[in-house]
């Protein structure tokens, strides 16, 4: 299995630029040789890296916006896993969701762990989910999320062995030491960890879209803060079917 991550640079709160950069991206990856047979996008890709002013309601999966995402994914028949915010009558979230070859959402994650600062606009999920997919069983988190060792280990627990990753280029994914703390987080789930990770739109984060082995080393890595995709081969099952 292939799969491509994604760094690409997003603007707080322009959510039709954002798509149009991540559709453009989204395409690029699909076009490489060998091509993927999962695209991993950072987030949220509508709102950018500082979601302020949310804008209610939102359906289930994200909105106008993600449903665009899942019509792509359907359209060159591959995985596609983005962050994206998502809201119910309780509040809004920063979630992650994940499109197969069909354009269906077969996995949606609500980020548990809030994060800080981001007062009474964000709320944090309640529940850890998998799904058994041609890419193997998948599980999927926010970087928030990994503060909180046990949601990784929680997925380990359901036989997740693909966690994918949706950053919003802070911390724990970037930073010194950062590649060696994402390493023991997939050593302790013993999964393959894809993080995807905005491109910096300051050029002063030096955070990078990485893929780790089960064993916490790391495959390959993005150059920090830079637009680009970095492509990878798990020893994970091949999807079967699907179109190019």
């Amino acid at each position: 299995m292939r799969a491509a991550l994604v760094q690409l640079r997003l603007e707080s709160g322009k959510r039709s630029a954002n798509l149009t950069n991540v559709l453009r991206w989204i395409d690029e990856a699909a076009d490489l040789t060998p091509a993927p047979d999962l695209i991993c996008l950072p987030g949220p890709c509508d709102y950018g890296p500082n979601p302020k002013g949310i804008a209610a309601p939102l359906d289930c999966l994200g909105g106008p916006f993600a449903e665009t995402v899942a019509l792509k994914a359907k359209d060159l028949g591959l995985f596609v896993a983005l962050g994206h915010v998502d809201a119910d009558h309780l509040g809004a979230y920063l979630a992650v969701s994940l499109f197969d070859p069909d354009g269906d959402a077969v996995l949606r994650h609500r980020g548990v762990v809030v994060p800080p600062g981001a007062g009474t606009e964000l709320s944090g999920g309640t529940a850890l989910r998998v799904a058994d997919t041609p890419l193997g069983r998948v599980g999927l988190l926010t970087d928030t999320d990994l503060r909180e060792p046990c949601l990784g280990t929680s997925l380990s627990a359901m036989g997740a062995t693909l966690i994918v990753v949706s950053s919003r280029g802070v911390e724990p994914d970037g930073g010194p030491g950062a590649k060696k703390r994402l390493g023991e987080v997939a050593r302790s789930c013993a999964a393959f960890l894809l993080v995807a990770c905005p491109a910096a739109a300051d050029g002063q984060r030096k955070c990078a879209s990485s893929a780790f082995d089960p064993r916490g080393q790391c495959l390959v890595s993005a150059t920090p803060g830079r637009e680009g995709i970095v492509e990878v081969a798990l020893a994970t099952p091949t999807r079967e079917g699907g179109k190019r």
